[in-house]
């Protein structure tokens, strides 16, 4: 079965958009808009710190704000609180003030 156009065209579509997806552009460690390139920024945000990953929280503060990170870190962490959280946003806090 040949490929119309048309395919060949979605298909540099996905890619383009894949190049595309935040995570990639923020230098993400794990790819949390892989199933939707349309992600919205609350639901990556959350994502992220569910994952806990230090350095993708970090990216994450830095593209969107500490403030509007931590706003939805109740959203996160509203079925399993993380300890781990409020040193790593004093952390971050911390050193995004010696900018």
């Amino acid at each position: 079965m040949a490929l119309t156009e048309q395919d060949t065209a979605q298909k540099q579509s996905l890619s383009e958009q894949r190049k595309k997806l935040l995570t990639t552009r923020l230098g993400l460690s794990f790819p949390y808009d892989w199933s939707n390139p349309f992600i919205s920024d609350q639901a990556l945000i959350i994502n992220v710190l569910k994952r806990g990953i230090f350095e993708d929280i970090c990216r994450i503060c830095a593209h969107f704000g500490i403030d509007t990170v931590d706003s939805f870190a109740k959203d996160a962490f509203q079925d399993a609180p993380q300890i781990f959280y409020t040193r790593m946003i004093t952390n971050i806090r911390a050193g995004f003030s010696r900018e």
